[in-house]
């Protein structure tokens, strides 16, 4: 992993920093190189499992993996739950995809996708955010399950409930470190060089936990599709 020290957001046409990470979806680790001269990839680096923006990105791409791979184009799936916690989770809500643990965020911070500091001070998005704006920002969401108007933190709340979700031991923890880290997409073609790159909440902290639309990622998969 001695690629893993960039910070600012890589580049199309750039190569794509390398990695190996303990599997989450099976035995081994999971690595770039795995599909490396045989398959594009599709990169999305998320948060973790107590996440509901995050379990929704990932029942997204799941969902859009399916168009994906007859065009020969892999989704993978990194996300910041150490392995144990997150196959306890895999085993109850099973996916097709192959997914990666990377609880210190390495590969998050080797391709730059952003993290913002928090601060007290107003926030500057995406350089910094206040947790208290969480209470007052109204989400600009984009989840068809939410239909009310509501803060982001009480969209938290919702999401949980409306998934069943009960706390782990261990979520506050991850949670604590880790909910400030953006998510990220990132399409690597077979010679692996980046050809997009889509980051969560373009639009501002309103616009957290929002991702590319499955039309948007489809139509970047087809142009470097092998």
């Amino acid at each position: 992993m001695s690629q893993l020290t960039k910070r600012r957001l890589v580049q199309e046409g750039e190569a794509a920093p390398l990695f190996s990470l303990p599997a989450v979806s099976r035995e081994g680790t999971i690595s770039l190189d795995d599909f490396r001269d045989s398959k594009a990839v599709l990169l999305g680096m998320l948060r973790g499992v107590y996440c509901p923006f995050c379990r929704r990105q990932m029942a997204q791409l799941t969902k859009v993996a399916d168009q994906l791979r007859p065009i020969g184009v892999e989704t993978v799936l990194v996300i910041t739950t150490a392995p144990e916690r997150a196959r306890v989770y895999f085993q109850h809500y099973p996916t097709s995809l192959p997914i990666a643990s990377d609880p210190e965020m390495a590969a998050h911070r080797a391709y730059g996708v952003m993290r913002p500091e928090l601060t007290d001070r107003p926030t500057n998005w995406p350089v910094t955010v206040n947790p208290n704006d969480l209470s007052e920002v109204h989400s600009d969401h984009s989840w068809p399950d939410v239909i009310e108007a509501t803060t982001l933190l009480e969209a938290v709340e919702l999401l949980d409930a409306k998934d069943g979700y009960t706390r782990a031991e261990g979520d506050p923890e991850e949670q604590a470190k880790t909910w400030h880290q953006l998510s990220g997409l990132i399409l690597i073609d077979k010679d692996g060089v980046v050809r997009w790159t889509n980051i969560e909440a373009p639009g501002g902290l309103a616009d957290f936990g929002n991702l590319a639309s499955d039309t948007e990622i489809v139509a970047a998969a087809q142009r470097v599709a092998p």
